[in-house]
């Protein structure tokens, strides 16, 4: 095992020919009886972040399938790797294969060799820029990277196709990685940086490639369309030096209307900036992204991110910056020297395995958070002055208290456990103001869309309600009673409020939650982030008055095209109430709703499972529509319904609406164009119906397009919305449609705009 010996990678030399001269792989790897005893060869980067290429080899003995990481000699900072290509031993070979697995070192680190081989010894690849054409020639360093580690694994060129032969892959699907007996650890992934002197040079990561394996790189070629629509400039410090070797990320686009554009999916893209802190990038989209043309349209936004490393002793960046336009791009200094220690009830924390699953959150006035994992706080540095929070994922995690940081606060911040501290709050009727006596109040560290409180029968609710004032989630006596409840939530102890409406609930140090859940029977559930709750100065914590709304009870069982279709639809109810026609409290209601995360205020929203009755909470004593919605990430494809135009249904009322269909969306386009009859492409559209707002933007040809419910009907709409504080006019110009059957597909829908909105928008 002790017989280090260092190693250096030929940048352009063929690695992993041995793996090609080997012959086919066997259809099973090497069992666990073949493989005891025998050495594995792991490769230890020591000093990665100066020396990506240098490497030390250490022999270490099976147990079974098991390679344990323990090295005396080798502190924390290191990465290490275990590639088919060294192993020595022909049956340890023969298991990994063409296989390449790293991690950050961790003692006691283990690895399981896969039990089954991969199913092709090498790849070809294809590297082209942002829109699909080939780089001929290009330079292609390959990294192996655990988002902290970045270690190379050689340098090669494309041929003039821009096709490339690497003999390996990833161990990720089949490698079972773990600390000791501790969670399972993500292994690596892959960063390809791509270069060439036409183009210039781009960054992708992922873990995850699909045939062909095509590496789009976030460049395009100069003198083009698509090289005016990038997104580029330079990156200085607050002295205004210019900042080399940072990576400038993307993570999607805001178009013009705010159509927000994805990346191809689970690919990273970034541009580096060079000796004089430049960088340009140009975003891959999927081929099935609909609603930008062929080109990125012009006034929109790149969202990017820039994470300096430590030593530079600069802040991260996020925002978004325009393309067709140089931006310079100020990183902050990051303040103040910190160094980082934690506390529990046994002392200060010691324990490596322990500390590398705690996560400081930095709060700053006016700016947005940063977040620090192990690698980042591990050694200290420099870091701005806010409300640091701390908190612990072991087991199911828990918090530190937090330290308010002055620019004046002590180089050496200690971070101690969160005592046990009370919540308390006041549950009042949402009609009559008046408190509410024995209301349930639990702490919630997550949920389960697969039952909810509607579901509860009455001896449920009556069981519920014999409970004591306060009780453990987890106790014997009350945990067949309290099952109902935790089948829609993850929680540890329940309180009821007392006559006056007042609940009081003592949470024990190591537990963390996210979220008050306040609910009764015929109640519409209330959900308060535990960050809303005001912190007291005994260590307490008073949770906002929370009003419940009366509930009525819908039955309803819906159904789709194929019950076989291994990706059905998630559907999820959905109300609509006019303040206009129901009574003034409904303002309350409506303002309790208005959140962009279901989880919080009133929920409103539980999965409804096909080809099954469901029953959901709906507010009772208001006239309300309701539909069935897709979840956002399939509207496309599947269409929401109506199930009800009006009712108005008392509390407690349970109201069975029947079997209803989820049918497809279908398709359809709007035209926009100028006042001479041209095509104009970028323009915002929103479609308006029954089920709500969505917006595209129009291609090079001037074409939107919509995928619709086969009974929508609503406007189509360009406009012009000013600033607040803008004197500019408001300007709005529509289009009226109804679809009537799903033969209307393919509908092309003309609306001729004004120059002035043009004018406005593109200005």
């Amino acid at each position: 095992m002790n017989r280090p010996t260092k190693h250096i990678i030929c940048l352009w030399a063929v690695l992993f020919a041995g793996v090609l001269a080997s012959g086919l792989l066997a259809a099973e790897s090497p069992n666990s009886l073949e493989l005891d005893g025998r050495e594995v060869v792991v490769r230890v980067y020591k000093n990665w972040q100066d020396d990506p290429c240098g490497f030390y080899e250490y022999a270490v003995r099976l147990k079974g399938r098991i390679v344990r990481f323990d090295f005396n000699d080798v502190n924390e900072s290191a990465f290490v790797a275990v590639v088919g290509h060294d192993q020595e031993d022909d049956v340890a070979r023969e298991a990994i294969a063409n296989r390449i697995c790293g991690w950050g070192y961790e003692r006691r680190l283990q690895f399981s060799l896969p039990g089954r081989p991969p199913k092709e010894q090498d790849f070809w690849w294809s590297f082209a820029d942002a829109l699909g054409n080939p780089i001929p020639s290009a330079v292609v360093r390959v990294y192996l990277t655990d988002k902290e580690h970045h270690v190379l694994i050689g340098r090669w060129k494309a041929d003039a196709d821009g096709r490339l032969r690497l003999p390996f892959c990833l161990g990720t699907s089949i490698a079972e990685v773990r600390i000791g007996h501790g969670s399972r650890v993500s292994t690596s992934q892959l960063r390809f940086i791509v270069s060439s002197p036409e183009y210039g040079t781009g960054v992708v990561e992922s873990s995850r490639f699909k045939k062909p394996y095509t590496i789009f790189a976030p460049v395009v070629r100069p003198s083009t369309e698509a090289y005016e629509r990038c997104a580029w400039g330079v990156v200085v410090d607050s002295d205004n030096n210019r900042v080399s070797g940072v990576l400038v990320r993307c993570t999607g686009l805001v178009a013009l209307g705010g159509n927000y554009i994805n990346g191809i999916y689970n690919h990273k893209f970034a541009a580096p900036t060079d000796e004089d802190g430049r960088f340009r990038l140009y975003l891959p989209v999927a081929e099935d992204q609909e609603g930008i043309g062929t080109l990125i349209p012009p006034k929109t936004e790149y969202c990017v991110k820039i994470d300096p490393p430590t030593r530079l002793g600069l802040l991260p960046y996020s925002g978004k910056i325009p393309n067709g336009q140089e931006t310079k791009i100020t990183l902050e200094t990051a303040g103040y020297s910190r160094t980082f220690a934690f506390e529990d009830e046994n002392g200060p924390i010691t324990d490596s395995n322990q500390l590398r699953r705690i996560e400081i959150t930095i709060q700053r006035s006016g700016k947005p958070n940063l977040w620090l994992n192990y690698e980042k706080w591990r050694d200290g540095g420099f870091f701005p002055v806010g409300r640091y929070e701390a908190r612990c994922w072991a087991g199911r995690g828990y918090g530190f208290e937090p330290i308010e940081v002055a620019a004046d606060s002590p180089k050496w911040l200690v971070f101690k456990l969160l005592r046990g501290r009370p919540y308390y709050g006041q549950v009042v009727d949402g009609i009559t103001g008046e408190p509410m006596e024995g209301a349930f109040v639990i702490d919630v560290d997550g949920s389960c869309s697969q039952e909810n409180l509607s579901m509860l029968a009455n001896k449920q609710w009556d069981a519920l309600h014999d409970l004591p004032a306060s009780t453990s989630g987890g106790s014997g006596d009350s945990r067949d009673v309290l099952r109902p409840v935790t089948n829609s939530y993850s929680f540890s102890m329940i309180a009821r409020t007392k006559k006056d409406g007042w609940f009081e609930m003592t949470l024990p140090p190591k537990r963390d939650f996210s979220k008050i859940v306040i609910f009764d029977a015929n109640r519409l559930t209330v959900i308060t982030d535990r960050r809303e709750c005001e912190s007291e100065g005994d260590n307490s914590y008073k949770v906002p008055l929370t009003k419940l709304f009366p509930a009525a009870t819908v039955v309803v069982e819906a159904c789709a095209d194929d019950p076989n279709d291994p990706n059905p639809p998630t559907i999820w109810p959905e109300w609509i109430i006019d303040e206009k026609n129901n009574p003034p409290w409904v303002r309350d209601l409506l303002a309790n709703c208005q959140f962009d995360n279901f989880m919080d205020g009133i929920r409103k929203d539980f999965s409804v499972h096909l080809n099954k009755q469901c029953s959901f909470y709906v507010p009772a004593e208001l006239n309300l529509q309701l539909q069935l919605r897709p979840r956002y990430d399939e509207s496309q494809q599947w269409s929401p319904l109506t199930i009800a135009e009006s009712v108005n249904l008392q509390q407690g009322q349970r109201l069975d609406l029947g079997r209803w269909k989820i049918q497809r969306t279908i398709k359809v386009f709007v035209e926009i164009l100028d006042s001479t009859g041209g095509p104009v492409e970028g323009v915002p559209v929103t479609a308006i119906s029954q089920y709500g707002d969505t917006s595209c933007n129009t291609d090079e040809y001037g074409l939107a397009p919509f995928d619709v419910a086969p009974d929508a009907k609503g406007e189509f709409v360009v406009e012009h919305k000013p600033a607040d504080s803008s004197d500019e006019p408001h300007l709005r110009e529509a289009l009226p449609y109804e679809i009537t059957s799903p033969e209307d597909a393919n509908t092309v829908f003309t609306l001729r705009v004004s120059d002035e909105i043009f004018y406005h928008l593109f200005k």
